[in-house]
C-alpha cells in the first residue's frame, strides 16, 4: 500500500496503541462534541457513521482498535449518505489492492430464517437506514432479532445482542468462508514485525479519504490534529 495518505497522518506507528494519553487526543476526549454534523453543521437528524469502517475494525487488535472513538462521527442523512458511496469507492479500490473480493470468498451455509435475522441487526445497527424507516418497521425488525435470539415478550436488544448475530455471520471460517475485512486484516497483520506500520497507513488511508472526499467544516482542531 503506497504512502499517499502521509499528508494527513505522521504519528509514528507507536500513537496508535498510546491514543489518548497525552497532547491534542487527550484534549479532544477530555472536551463535550457538538450535537452537530461535522461536514454541513446543526441538522435535525444525525447518524454515527465510522471513518474506518468496522468491517476491518472489527478483525483489528485490540490494541489497534481501542481509543479510537474519534473515527466516529455525526453525520446528517444526506452527508451520511454520501459519505457511505464514497466509502463503497474506496471499499472495491481495497479489494482490488488486496485481492479480497467484497463478496469474501467461500460459501458461508446459513439457515434462511438465520439470514432474515442477520439482514434485521445489519438495518438496526445502520443508523441511517432506522432513523429512515417507520417505528412500526423497526419494531418489526426488533422482532425477528428477538426471535432468532430465543427472546420474548419485550426485550430491550442491545448493540452486543444486533452485533452477537453478524458474529456469528462472519465467525464462519470454519465452514470454509472468509469475509472480506478478515482478508484484509489479515494480510495486513502478516508480517508480526511490520503489522503496526501496515494497520496504521490503513487507517491513514481511510481518514484520508474522508477529509479529500467530504471536506467536513465542523471538525474540532482537536480532532484534526489527535489524527495526524
Amino acid at each position: 500500500m503506497g504512502r499517499s495518505c502521509a499528508t494527513v497522518i505522521r504519528r509514528s506507528s507507536d500513537d496508535l496503541q498510546r491514543d489518548t494519553q497525552d497532547g491534542p487526543t487527550k484534549v479532544y476526549y477530555s472536551e463535550p462534541r457538538r450535537n452537530e454534523c461535522v461536514i454541513c453543521g446543526p441538522r435535525s437528524h444525525y447518524a454515527r457513521y465510522h471513518v474506518v469502517p468496522m468491517c476491518y475494525r472489527r478483525y483489528m487488535p485490540v490494541w489497534a482498535k481501542s481509543h479510537r472513538s474519534h473515527d466516529v462521527v455525526l453525520l446528517c442523512m444526506d452527508c451520511h449518505m454520501t459519505a457511505t458511496s464514497k466509502a463503497a469507492e474506496l471499499k472495491a479500490r481495497v479489494a482490488r489492492m488486496f485481492g479480497a473480493p467484497l463478496e469474501g470468498i467461500g460459501k458461508a451455509e446459513v439457515p434462511a430464517r438465520d439470514r432474515r435475522a442477520q439482514r434485521a441487526a445489519w438495518t438496526l445497527l445502520n443508523d441511517s437506514k432506522r432513523l429512515a424507516m417507520p417505528a412500526q418497521r423497526v419494531r418489526e425488525l426488533e422482532l425477528v432479532v428477538a426471535e432468532a435470539l430465543g427472546r420474548s415478550g419485550e426485550p430491550k436488544l442491545s448493540t452486543e445482542d444486533l452485533r452477537s448475530l453478524l458474529d456469528d455471520r462472519e465467525n464462519s471460517e470454519e465452514c470454509g468462508f472468509s469475509p472480506h475485512g478478515r482478508l484484509v486484516v489479515n494480510q495486513l497483520m502478516a508480517d508480526a514485525d511490520s503489522a503496526r506500520d501496515a494497520l496504521h497507513e490503513f487507517f491513514c488511508l481511510w481518514r484520508q479519504h474522508f477529509f479529500d472526499h467530504m471536506k467536513p467544516l465542523h471538525l474540532k482542531q482537536e480532532w484534526i490534529r489527535a489524527v495526524t
